[in-house]
């Protein structure tokens, strides 16, 4: 076993454990992990951006994109029976124009050099970064209108599992058989054979984990599922390959040694999270 696989096997096993543990948990201790995550993502973000920007303007943005989500997670989980339209009306329309004019009179009052990218930075990351992150907190603390309480962890802990599958997946069969690469400026390593079995094993293992749990929805929405999953999950990685590609970096952190950093770990999530959501509201229109 090589060197890169030992440290790629020992962060995942120390690593999923705690996800497991977290994801089942939910409320006020996902919101920790995911608040924290953002933070971090958000200085990967920064760093792909931006990657000869000085600390102090990439911590701004962090912090700030963290004081983004902060009320939104909060809500969930303190009133997880009364979610509506009300709260993300107040916030769309009201609270998050009077927080942008906020940051950006900071921006432009403290923020010495770089206002600019500044400000573009911290709007493509909370696009790409708080949004998938606010998603994911919101399937898995919905209001049982979505996904049944009882099952609302088990179905993130499939979606997360199928993701990562379909990773190792396309990781292993790519590097064995891969012969015909997909798109080499972007991604060199990428190939058919290895993306077509990554998208063979989220699917299934989607499929079978909701089998085993006993969940159940519309063939439309679980069509639209396995597809998002399993198709546009590899999308993200490659739009995250492409930010990389233009920054001239390999990993958007060491932060979790062979895996690279959290958007390294979590692309394909972040992407598609947002995604999932939307379909999952559909299903009370369908069903």
């Amino acid at each position: 076993m090589s060197s890169e696989l030992q440290k790629r096997v020992l962060v995942a096993l120390l690593g999923i454990p705690v996800a497991v543990v977290l994801i089942l948990l939910g409320s006020y201790y996902l919101l920790f992990a995911i608040v924290i995550l953002n933070y971090l993502a958000t200085l990967e973000f920064a760093k792909l951006a931006k990657p000869n920007e000085n600390t102090t303007n990439t911590q701004f943005i962090a912090i700030a994109n963290s004081l983004f989500i902060i009320p939104w997670l909060l809500f969930v989980t303190d009133f997880p029976k009364l979610i509506d339209f009300s709260f993300a009306f107040l916030y769309s329309s009201f609270l998050i124009p009077f927080y942008y004019f906020i940051i950006l009179l900071l921006i432009i009052f403290f923020i010495k050099d770089n206002k600019l990218n500044t400000i573009l930075t911290l709007s493509g990351s909370l696009f790409f970064v708080s949004i998938p992150f606010v998603s994911l907190f919101f399937i898995r603390n919905n209001d049982a209108r979505i996904i049944p309480e009882n099952l609302a962890g088990y179905f993130m802990l499939i979606y997360f599992a199928s993701i990562w599958v379909g990773d190792s997946m396309a990781y292993f069969i790519g590097k064995r058989f891969g012969k015909h690469k997909i798109a080499p400026s972007i991604s060199p390593q990428k190939s058919w054979e290895g993306g077509i079995a990554g998208m063979i094993g989220a699917a299934l293992t989607f499929y079978f984990g909701l089998q085993i749990v006993g969940l159940y929805f519309h063939n439309i929405i679980l069509v639209l599922l396995i597809f998002t999953i399993s198709v546009l999950s590899q999308v993200g990685d490659f739009i995250e390959s492409s930010f990389k590609r233009e920054a001239n970096i390999k990993d958007s952190s060491n932060l979790l040694s062979a895996h690279g950093g959290i958007l390294d770990r979590m692309d394909s999530i972040m992407f598609t999270a947002p995604i999932i959501l939307l379909i999952l509201l559909l299903t009370s229109f369908i069903e």
